[in-house]
């Protein structure tokens, strides 16, 4: 099924595969995102943190891009999750609507990617990713998301007082710590 950009439902909701649509319609959009995602931003951000211990977890892999340097990094301390197959099969990542199965899979984390698309467009995924990280991180942990996206939209933070916002240098990442 081809998205729908000007319907108020939401991509994941449209078509699970969205990303394919989304891939086809802004190749150019998709070249500087891969660029991005397998470089080295992601490594040299997640170098000036403390992490501790608990799962390192993305929500929203896609084609693994990010995914991949994160098992490089963190090994089997590193989970993943995402609404459609797009690539081969692997035990260490989950396929399903995050909405429906995150309280199926509560864990220490330690790091939550929330990769799940904008929050324009994919706002009740991405809510439950947040919700998820809130409850689940350990203290100390780190809720992250792009900020390419979270400056189109992004969620009012102020009930999430448990968290405390981490200043990026790269200006890349938004990035919060739970207390």
């Amino acid at each position: 099924m081809v998205l729908n950009y000007l319907s108020d439902v939401e991509f994941a909701d449209q078509n699970t595969a969205y990303m394919n649509d989304l891939e086809s319609d802004y190749v150019d959009v998709f070249i500087d995102q891969k660029v991005f995602a397998e470089g080295p931003s992601l490594n040299n951000m997640l170098d000036t943190l403390t992490i501790p211990d608990g799962k390192i977890v993305e929500a929203g892999v896609w084609k693994r891009y990010l995914y991949s340097q994160l098992v490089t990094r963190f090994g089997d301390r590193a989970k993943g999750y995402d609404i459609h197959q797009y690539t081969e099969a692997d035990d260490s990542i989950v396929i399903g609507d995050f909405r429906t199965i995150h309280t199926d899979h509560v864990e220490s984390v330690a790091v939550f990617i929330n990769g799940m698309g904008g929050w324009d467009t994919n706002t009740s995924s991405k809510q439950a990713g947040l919700d998820y990280a809130y409850a689940n991180l350990v203290s100390g942990g780190y809720y992250i998301d792009s900020k390419y996206l979270w400056d189109i939209q992004s969620p009012d933070m102020s009930s999430y007082t448990d968290f405390t916002s981490v200043e990026d240098a790269s200006g890349e990442w938004v990035i919060y710590q739970k207390t």
